[in-house]
Formats: C-alpha cells, sequence, structure tokens
C-alpha cells in the first residue's frame, strides 16, 4: 500500500512543492533506482522514504564535499557520489541505468548552457521519466560579505529559468504559486528579506520528461 501523504509539520509552501513532485511518482517504487542530482541535505530522498511504501534504491550527487560525513550518518541514499554534475553526466556512459532522475533546485545553481547540456544528458540516462523543479525569473545572489549560504559556497543563484527555456527543450511543465503561506514562514520570509536582503519567490515550476518508448532499449525493465 503506498503513502502519498506528506507529514503535516512541514510548513505550508513546502507542501505544496512536494506535493507536485510526489503526484509526478507511480504508485510504487519499490526496488527502483532513483537519481537525486544535486541532493543537498537529503528532502528528496527523505520525501521518498517516508511518502512511499517500499524501499527504491537511490543515488544521490552533489559538489558540495562535507555532505558526504553527512550522509552517511543520516543513511538516506543508497550511494553519495561527490563531483560536479557537469563532470557526472559527461563521465556516464550512455546507459538507461536510472528509473527516475530528480533535479530539485538546482538548474538555477548553474550557468543555463551547462544545466541545459546536462538534461540532455541526463534524457539518455532515465529508463521512466526526469522530474525538475525550479523557482521561476528569480535570481538570487549570496548575501553581501558572505562566499556562502549556510556554510555551502554553491549556493548562488547562476541562472534565471521561464517556462519556455524548458518546454523549449521538450518538457512538460506545471507552474504554481506558493503564496499561501502561514505565519512562521511568513516571519521567516520577513528575516530573509530585511537581514540577508533575499525576497521570497511565489512562483515554482516543476517539470517532466520521459522517452518514447522505443527509445528504451527491449532487454531492459521498464
Amino acid at each position: 500500500m503506498m503513502r502519498k501523504d506528506i507529514p503535516k509539520r512541514r510548513c505550508q509552501n513546502e507542501v505544496k512543492r512536494l506535493r507536485y513532485i510526489v503526484d509526478a511518482l507511480p504508485d510504487n517504487i519499490d526496488g527502483l533506482r532513483i537519481l537525486d542530482c544535486g541532493c543537498s541535505y537529503g528532502y528528496i530522498a527523505f520525501m521518498l522514504r517516508s511518502c512511499f511504501d517500499g524501499i527504491p534504491v537511490i543515488t544521490g550527487v552533489d559538489k558540495w564535499g562535507p555532505l558526504k560525513d553527512f550522509h552517511k550518518k543520516m543513511k538516506l541514499y543508497n550511494n553519495i557520489i561527490i563531483c560536479d554534475l557537469v563532470d557526472f553526466v559527461n563521465e556516464f556512459r550512455n546507459e538507461r541505468k536510472y528509473n527516475y532522475i530528480f533535479m530539485g533546485d538546482v538548474i538555477e545553481h548553474l550557468k543555463k548552457e551547462d544545466s541545459l547540456r546536462v538534461l540532455e544528458k541526463l534524457k539518455d540516462m532515465v529508463k521512466n521519466k526526469i522530474i525538475v523543479n525550479v523557482p521561476l525569473e528569480y535570481l538570487i545572489a549570496l548575501p553581501d560579505g558572505h562566499e556562502s549560504f549556510r556554510g555551502n559556497p554553491h549556493q548562488k543563484h547562476e541562472s534565471e529559468w521561464s517556462r519556455s527555456d524548458l518546454e523549449n527543450v521538450g518538457f512538460s511543465c506545471i507552474v504554481y504559486d506558493i503564496r499561501e503561506m502561514t505565519r512562521l514562514t511568513m516571519f521567516f520570509d520577513s528575516i530573509r528579506r530585511f537581514v540577508f536582503g533575499i525576497k521570497s519567490n511565489t512562483r515554482y515550476m516543476v517539470a517532466t520528461w520521459a522517452p518514447r518508448r522505443w527509445e528504451v532499449s527491449k532487454n531492459e525493465n521498464v
């Protein structure tokens, strides 16, 4: 029996964002091989392991070295690879190894041309679906005087994205608004704006891409 319930303790805007990601998945993820690109602290893996029955095989890729020891303790991933995402996809041989590939809040941290190249490479690595989550038309720099955000030097946004950017490379997109905030999230939003000079984005997008059946090798289990 599958559980597509998201823990209610998560703040309302985060629940709404995850809702669209959860709905893009099948009813059973047991045994599926999943790649989490830019895994950070593992909210995608946490969601997969807490909202679904079944035990998937999850690989996380991230550029920031300290995450390797963090995830050894958390045990959310079966495998953690510390590597630049562009290098990772360039070294990967053409093999549809993963059932699902996630890029949650990742492509905006790369130059747009690099993100588009990564997405094209990922199309050769997936059996079922690529799922991308990205803020729309939203660019953030690190606060003045800071070389990192929460210790991670790779959090600066390098590119802005619109719906047409991903539709032009074959993705289907859902745009949604997260303005319905609780008092708690409004409080933290005000801190972000007045202390760090970071405005709140209200529009996100979930984009998905799936290969045609004939593109998937006949001898692979899909």
